[in-house]
């Protein structure tokens, strides 16, 4: 682990087992090599360098990578701390609406640093009643745009992808057949989708799938994918 790294982390917060909200790093960073210090990952929906995310601990090891948000306070902080990273300034939103926009609305509760429900879908807002809400307008673009001005040429070198954008992220998949590489791993949240059941039978399943993906892992809110020709 490299030393700057690891005192960077001490002085932010404080020790612990993992970082993922429901342990979902645990489950990814099982199905790499102990040894691979040098990858690469997209965090699609970062949210912050440390809390509750599924890219942390592969900074920690030496990985860098591309780290996406609509909010603009988190990816402040994350030029303040993952420096070496490439941090992204944007919302995700389908290959249509990215054609058509410059930027679209986030939603957020004013009240809160780092809003992890922040989300620019306002169906999900409109099923938050009790939440008090404000809205700015931010950068937009597609998925498959960042994956194809950041990511490696390849597959080999593209290691892991998180995606998090809060009910945008079936629509932000729907271009992958377009993306120049695609990860060795993927993980993503999946909303109101409940039992194994459920899942298998949602349309983000079926887009994995039919690009050569295989469900490898659950937690409560998000499925892990593998790669199948790795």
């Amino acid at each position: 682990m490299p030393i700057g790294r690891f005192f960077t982390f001490l002085f932010n917060f404080f020790a612990r087992l993992h970082f993922g909200q429901h342990g979902e790093d645990v489950l990814v960073h099982k199905l790499f090599d102990r040894r691979l210090t040098k990858g690469f990952y997209m965090d699609i929906g970062a949210y912050h360098p440390f809390r509750q995310s599924n890219t942390a601990y592969f900074w920690l090891m030496g990985w860098n990578g591309v780290n996406v948000d609509a909010s603009p306070r988190s990816i402040r902080i994350f030029k303040k701390i993952r420096k070496t990273d490439r941090n992204v300034w944007s919302a995700i939103v389908d290959a249509q609406t990215a054609a058509r926009e410059k930027t679209i609305s986030l939603y957020f509760n004013p009240n809160v640093d780092f809003d992890l429900s922040a989300t620019c879908a306002p169906d999900e807002v409109a099923r938050r009643k009790d939440w008090q809400t404000e809205k700015v307008e931010v950068p937009c673009d597609s998925l498959a745009n960042i994956v194809n001005k950041y990511a490696p040429s390849n597959n080999a070198d593209f290691h892991f992808m998180n995606i998090d954008i809060e009910g945008f992220d079936e629509s932000a998949l729907q271009g992958m057949g377009d993306w120049k590489s695609k990860p060795q791993v993927l993980c993503v949240e999946v909303l109101h989708a409940v039992t194994i059941r459920d899942i298998l039978d949602t349309a983000t399943n079926s887009i994995l799938e039919g690009n050569g993906y295989q469900m490898v892992g659950k937690t409560a809110a998000s499925i892990v994918y593998k790669l199948s020709s790795n």
